[in-house]
């Protein structure tokens, strides 16, 4: 854990006990998240179309973006949740576990990297730290998990609520490269996860990809917390779930990611300590 994780757990701590939790949905007394706020967030993933990455590898996400979502995603972001985090975390876990194959081999998350201004006006790289809760639960369920935070930002980006579909491609364009300190180990990596906490449009994810696919790391799956569902291009055999999301050819869901994955995810796994010289 590092100091500055050290310091926002602290303060959590001290503020848990100064005043009792509340919902960070609907400001229900006594709890962090009542089971109402967080029944969206348990729900079963599914694979999703990219609007703006036609050829995008298989990209699930556990919840749509609406209803509570934007409140909870909000109060995590901007109002100081962190407690909210084991929480997104572990919806994160479920997207990552619903993307096809990996389990037995492992999965290696790359977060996609917070710009300095928002890790400053929010004390962390938020995506980072739930990568390491998402990575913490599939380790719990037999899967071998660690987080590589292997990309950083080389430019400043505008924020991207408020632009356009076209405008959030070329504000992120050519924004991301791979930390100078792990080029020299990247390119012998086992196909990695991109995740984010939210997907729109997916030209953030996109840039991200392309900066790890100009560093010669494949990508073999993109899993977000929440996906806005509006305007999502479906592919041909894609329907769409209760929730709006749009699910993938062979409905591939989270309730394999959340049952116990079996002797398979227990075997030896290709993520070793060789890659840890900058993990999380």
């Amino acid at each position: 854990m590092t100091a500055a994780a050290r310091l926002l757990a602290l303060a959590d701590g001290v503020l848990a006990l100064a005043a009792p939790p509340r919902c960070a949905g609907c400001d229900l007394p006594g709890t962090t998240l009542c089971p109402r706020c967080r029944a969206p967030l348990e729900g079963r993933a599914a694979l999703v179309a990219v609007p703006g990455w036609p050829h995008a590898p298989p990209t699930a996400g556990r919840a749509p973006y609406t209803g509570v979502l934007p409140t909870l995603v909000n109060a995590w972001k901007e109002r100081g949740r962190h407690d909210l985090e084991p929480v997104l975390g572990a919806a994160l876990a479920g997207a990552v576990g619903a993307l096809p194959g990996g389990a037995g081999a492992g999965r290696l998350l790359v977060p996609v990297p917070s710009s300095r201004a928002a890790r400053r006006r929010r004390g962390a790289d938020g995506v980072r730290r739930l990568a390491v809760q998402a990575a913490r639960t599939l380790r719990a369920r037999g899967v071998p998990a660690r987080v590589l935070p292997v990309l950083t930002l080389a430019r400043r980006v505008d924020d991207q609520s408020g632009l356009s579909a076209t405008e959030r491609a070329r504000n992120v364009e050519g924004a991301f490269v791979v930390r100078a300190r792990a080029r020299a180990l990247v390119g012998s990596l086992p196909p990695v996860v991109l995740v984010d906490d939210v997907l729109t449009t997916g030209a953030t994810l996109r840039a991200a990809a392309c900066a790890l696919a100009q560093s010669g790391v494949v990508v073999e799956g993109v899993a977000c917390v929440s996906v806005t569902p509006l305007r999502r291009t479906r592919p041909a055999s894609v329907g769409t779930d209760a929730g709006g999301l749009a699910l993938g050819r062979g409905k591939v869901l989270a309730d394999a990611a959340d049952r116990d994955v079996g002797a398979g995810a227990r075997q030896a796994s290709p993520i070793d300590r060789r890659h840890t010289s900058w993990r999380s």
